[in-house]
């Protein structure tokens, strides 16, 4: 009895051990079969056969203005060809926006859409995370911000705006969105973003401040917006 019973176990686990060895001759085949169904789907892809500047510009025709993350993740999982092209276009990846993106995960996504977008300037548009979490998100953007050129924000206070003491040496343009806006932030502002040329306040109010002291001495901006999205007051040139 106990020796029909040993060789009944040694019998289960030589099957085991057989199927075990099935199954990863079956995982060798599939991956084998995904990776051949890559290079035909690569080859019959008709944006694998046009030259890649002219792909890269039709990923970036096909994107809504800016370029959302879900339709920027949907893309990458088009094909392995399509990935590789859309991780290569770093224009894809320049402008930033946290339209469908929970705030719980925008750094995250932050810490992976910044680096794709390679050495170019960035554009940041950011108006539904400003809350508590901003400070990190602000941490997440400090190696970047030498490359912002373009900043959007709708800030819940004064003090996400106050917690930006970076100097953004080629920011361009500033939209503040929203919010009871100091004077002395954004005289403070103007001073750390001395290439600014395009200020807009839009839906704000300005609050004056007691004191402010400033060593702003010139200030050259192509225009400065207030009230509704569609008014604009233009400097004169």
């Amino acid at each position: 009895m106990s020796s029909s019973v040993d060789e009944l176990r040694g019998r289960l686990r030589s099957l085991e051990e057989a199927i075990e060895r099935q199954k990863e001759v079956l995982r060798d085949l599939e991956r084998q079969h995904c990776h051949a169904q890559s290079g035909l789907n690569a080859l019959l892809d008709p944006m694998a056969r046009l030259p890649p500047e002219i792909s890269s510009n039709i990923l970036l025709q096909s994107m809504p203005t800016p370029p959302t993350w879900g339709r920027l993740l949907a893309l990458v999982r088009v094909c392995r060809a399509w990935n590789n092209l859309a991780l290569a276009t770093h224009t894809l990846w320049s402008t930033i926006t946290d339209t469908g993106v929970r705030k719980e995960k925008f750094v995250q996504v932050l810490e992976i859409w910044l680096p794709r977008a390679g050495a170019l300037p960035l554009s940041l548009n950011f108006h539904n995370i400003m809350s508590n979490g901003f400070f990190h998100i602000l941490q997440t953007l400090e190696a970047h911000v030498p490359r912002i050129q373009s900043l959007s924000v709708s800030p819940s206070c004064d003090r996400d705006l106050r917690l930006m003491t970076y100097t953004f040496i080629v920011l361009t343009s500033l939209k503040i969105h929203d919010m009871n806006c100091p004077v002395d932030l954004c005289v403070e502002l103007l001073r750390r973003a001395p290439n600014l040329v395009h200020l807009a306040i839009y839906r704000s109010r300005f609050i004056a401040a007691s004191a402010v002291e400033t060593h702003l001495t010139h200030l050259t901006l192509n225009s400065l917006d207030f009230g509704d999205r569609d008014t604009y007051y233009p400097f004169s040139k």
